[in-house]
């Protein structure tokens, strides 16, 4: 229990010391060296878990690439022949100011005749990179990406709303999102929009719990300064459901 699973190999995300040892095949005092340099998450009884991804990377480094934070060598590369994905591009107008979704702000369709569009913004780059990191437990570099002041609003009624203050409570709220779940929750991103100042992230929110299971179309709209998450707002498409799941 308290695991974070990693749905490629089937194993643990992240899981105790003692267990990270015995699934990387090496002894107690090799993976406590390795832990030495890999920040842990705190579950709500406590007790701390490692991501097997940080320990692993720290371990065999040559089976790490470097992009967008670093991906396993077993992930498949697309096929030479895949067709290239239509990503949105940025105007370049004036800011519209904090949250202004309207139609016909700030995000808009790419202008380009250029085959592939517009290049992504950095923020979208960054935002990419969060989703990244909470996938694979990567607690070192989500904060490197959130600033320590940073909010993250999560709506509804149930035990997990309320508004996260500070970088120590939203990491501390993902850690309670895994540990609600038994480690099954996991964001499966769908897209990233951005532009200087906002960006906006599509995902479901995937968990199982109880026996039930939920897949939640969610939306999460980010403040970004100087080149940090500093503020967050969650947004469920059936937020209903999302509260009795956690009910």
């Amino acid at each position: 229990m308290g695991t974070w699973h990693d749905l490629d190999l089937g194993r643990p995300i992240a899981a105790p010391l003692e267990r990270c040892g015995q699934l990387l095949g090496i002894d107690l005092a090799t993976i406590r060296e390795l832990a030495a340099t890999v920040e842990p998450y705190l579950r709500a009884d406590g007790t701390k878990i490692w991501s097997l991804m940080q320990l692993e990377r720290q371990l065999r480094p040559e089976a790490y690439l470097r992009r967008r934070g670093g991906y396993l060598d077993r992930r498949q590369a697309p096929a030479a022949n895949a067709s290239p994905i239509r990503r949105l591009g940025i105007t370049h107008g004036q800011p519209k100011g904090s949250l202004d979704l309207r139609h016909g702000s700030a995000l808009a369709l790419p202008t380009s005749s250029e085959e592939g569009g517009a290049m992504a913004h950095p923020n979208e780059e960054l935002v990419r990179r969060g989703y990244e990191a909470f996938n694979n437990a990567d607690v070192e570099t989500l904060r490197e990406l959130f600033a320590d002041t940073t909010i993250f609003h999560e709506p509804g009624r149930s035990p997990i709303s309320g508004d996260y203050q500070g970088l120590d409570q939203v990491l501390g709220f993902f850690g309670t999102l895994i540990e609600r779940s038994g480690g099954t929750f996991r964001t499966t991103l769908h897209d990233v929009v951005a532009n200087d100042e906002h960006a906006i992230g599509l995902h479901s929110s995937d968990a199982e719990r109880d026996g039930r299971r939920i897949s939640s179309p969610t939306v999460l709209v980010f403040h970004i300064r100087d080149g940090k998450l500093a503020e967050t707002w969650s947004h469920h498409y059936d937020q209903h459901e999302f509260d009795e799941f956690w009910a």
